[in-house]
């Protein structure tokens, strides 16, 4: 004798399998449009390291980027000008991306 394990009521049962099929493409549908809303909604924070030298023509560059997408923000970092230096800080900078914050 096979023992008979207890399944809650399923509620979707009646239903014909073209109907779910469509409510199954309707709900993936509407999630997909609620999470490109949700996404398209966050603030954008971009962040370049130059060389000091350099900061002045691009900031200029950069506010009229700012003006035109206020919801994108770029912060100039003023780099090193020694390539090794900056390169040292490129790689430290990804690495502390990568590793996960306590």
């Amino acid at each position: 004798m096979r023992s008979q394990s207890w399944r809650p009521p399923n509620p979707f049962k009646h239903l014909s399998k073209r109907l779910r099929l469509i409510l199954l493409s309707v709900l993936v549908c509407l999630s997909i449009l609620v999470s490109y809303w949700v996404w398209a909604q966050q603030p954008v924070h971009l962040t370049m390291m130059l060389q000091g030298q350099e900061i002045p023509n691009w900031q200029l560059i950069v506010d009229d980027f700012e003006a035109a997408n206020p919801d994108i923000k770029i912060d100039l970092i003023e780099g090193p000008n020694a390539t090794d230096l900056r390169e040292d800080l490129y790689t430290t900078s990804f690495c502390w991306e990568i590793l996960p914050t306590t």
